[in-house]
């Protein structure tokens, strides 16, 4: 899951710096987006770890738990402002 999750990812992201920024800059930006997924890659166990040690539950299944309802929740918030940029988009077309 892991592995087609990151390969789906990697090339999206990609494209996508690639089209933002000017063409002087794609290398330095492909670069710095690059060294930001690797630190975030890095810090992400360190972090979920000191959440679970401030909780006072640092077993596989509360970080799990953890990732889970965050990704919900963040789920959730990314639909409802899906949803409500159609609407403005509807009524401003009317």
């Amino acid at each position: 899951m892991m592995g087609i999750g990151f390969g789906s990812l990697m090339p999206t992201v990609m494209d996508n710096v690639t089209r933002q920024v000017p063409r002087v800059q794609v290398v330095s930006a492909m670069a710095v987006v690059t060294s930001m997924l690797f630190l975030g890659q890095f810090l992400s166990p360190i972090i979920l770890d000191g959440i679970g040690v401030l909780v006072g539950n640092e077993t596989i299944r509360f970080t799990y738990l953890l990732l889970s309802c965050s990704l919900l929740f963040v789920s959730i918030g990314f639909f409802i402002h899906a949803v409500s940029r159609k609407k403005q988009y509807v009524s401003m077309k009317q």
